[in-house]
């Protein structure tokens, strides 16, 4: 990087010290990262384009490798907090492998089975949902106005081309899906469906959250520990994440402060690799005496470490 180019005296001290006490768990980071990006190469090679619990499985484990690479990069370089933010979307993003995978079983190990049929059911669902919201995003934008101008026509037939294409793919794919989530457009919830793709593997009560969710599968406590104490990084919620107090003073908490890094290492690791084996068994067999191997290193690693949250996790 050009030395012209701005950078925080104090991020480059803190992520140098960070670097060389915490090398150990660093490169079991970089260990894991390395697994997940493999396992993906592989995955890509074998997935079957014509089977869409195939194509959601490779998908979400795109999205999980993405999100613990941020992770990676923001934790070396000391923004704890933004990696907070990258562990709080990885819950969510495990959280759907695994209904993808094991559906409403609250017990799931590694050898747990997972049958190819209702993977397909669930992954129609996740697919169907995903169109939707496509379409309800151009209702929104066809019906907006930028101050007093109306969208141009161009523009506007692109919309429209592309709602009825959408909804060609839902009828001709995905109509027994579709026809469960309701009518496309219609109030209240205009623009949104008011059932999340998960839902319809749940009797009542109704599963239509993050936390529902979460609740149902037996994860009630990592929800309260990693995602819901978190959000208050997503939705501005207080001030004291935010600001130091003394008796006569107050400053702004560092922009590098990393009192929580080991805390969201060793779960970040844990949680990832989770994941990557749920995605394994079911999609890559073939890739699990890579993932025996890496779990001896995590194991050795992240063990050891306290994984009782500080203060500065809240």
């Amino acid at each position: 990087m050009p030395e012209t180019v701005w950078r925080s005296p104090e991020g480059r001290r803190l992520s140098q010290k960070l670097a060389e006490s915490n090398a150990p768990l660093l490169e079991t980071i970089a260990t894991i990262d390395a697994l997940g990006h493999r396992l993906l190469q592989r995955m890509a090679v074998a997935t079957n384009r014509q089977r869409p619990d195939e194509l959601v499985g490779l998908a979400l484990t795109r999205r999980a490798v993405t999100c613990f690479a941020g992770l990676r990069v923001q934790a070396e370089n000391s923004l704890v907090e933004p990696a907070k933010l990258q562990m709080r979307a990885l819950f969510e993003i495990v959280l759907a492998i695994r209904y993808l995978n094991y559906g409403t079983r609250k017990s799931v190990g590694l050898g747990s089975e997972s049958a190819s049929r209702v993977r397909l059911t669930r992954a129609k669902y996740y697919i169907a949902a995903a169109i939707r919201n496509d379409i309800h995003y151009r209702l929104a934008h066809l019906q907006h106005r930028f101050g007093r101008r109306a969208i141009g026509r161009a523009l506007r037939n692109e919309l429209q081309d592309g709602i009825s294409e959408r909804l060609r793919v839902l009828k001709r794919d995905f109509a027994a899906q579709n026809h469960r989530f309701g009518p496309i457009g219609s109030k209240p919830n205009k623009y949104f469906d008011s059932r999340e793709w998960y839902s319809f593997g749940f009797r009542k009560p109704p599963v239509n959250s993050v936390w529902a969710l979460a609740k149902r599968l037996g994860w009630s406590l990592q929800y309260a520990m990693f995602y819901q104490p978190l959000s208050g990084l997503v939705h501005p919620t207080g001030i004291d994440r935010d600001l130091q107090f003394t008796a006569s003073t107050v400053t702004p908490r560092s922009v590098y402060m990393n009192d929580a890094f080991e805390s969201v290492a060793n779960w970040a690791c844990i949680m990832h690799f989770f994941g990557l084996k749920c995605v394994a068994g079911c999609y890559h067999p073939g890739s699990m005496p890579d993932i025996r191997r890496v779990e001896t290193a995590l194991s050795s690693v992240i063990g050891p470490l306290d994984t009782v949250a500080p203060d500065a996790w809240f």
